[in-house]
């Protein structure tokens, strides 16, 4: 157990953006504390995995019939672009030493729907990852090179060795 301020946990809604650019933000209402947003070190020490529940408010069909499917799509195209837009390369662990953990994130998968359980570790339209009146809602996981512990030049602006 780490003490308390030397935890990224600890740190993780001071670091979060702020309501976002009106069409993307944290999705505040469904936050819950280690399970859908965490900011934790790897059991290997070497990554910073993380979680985090975003919201995506860009024109969306309404929820109903085929919105897993629309939910998958806009997924799977987040999963092909991960390798072109560096700013997505933490969802495929990029620049950490075992980028492989991450894979589940990543796998391309048609995957939508299953009763029992299958591709429960893959990133897929589920009860985290939905659509509904407000949009999309989607939990996006991946990991950054371990920065050390936090301190508050860490901390507040963003900045790792």
């Amino acid at each position: 157990m780490s003490r308390r301020g030397d935890s990224w946990q600890d740190e993780i809604h001071r670091i979060l953006p702020g309501p976002g650019d009106g069409r993307a933000r944290i999705d505040y209402p469904v936050i819950r504390n280690l399970v859908n947003i965490y900011l934790v070190r790897s059991l290997d020490g070497t990554a910073l995995r993380f979680s985090i529940p975003v919201l995506l408010t860009a024109p969306v069909p309404g929820p109903g019939p085929g919105g897993d499917g629309t939910v998958g799509v806009i997924i799977e195209a987040i999963k092909a672009a991960v390798h072109g837009e560096r700013d997505l390369g933490p969802i495929a662990g990029t620049g950490t030493e075992h980028p492989g953990h991450c894979l589940p994130n990543i796998e391309p998968v048609t995957l939508i729907a299953s009763r029992s359980a299958i591709g429960t570790d893959l990133w897929r339209p589920d009860h985290g990852n939905r659509i509904d009146g407000d949009g999309v809602h989607l939990v996006v996981r991946g990991a950054l090179p371990y920065p050390g512990a936090p301190i508050p030049r860490r901390a507040h602006t963003g900045t790792y060795p």
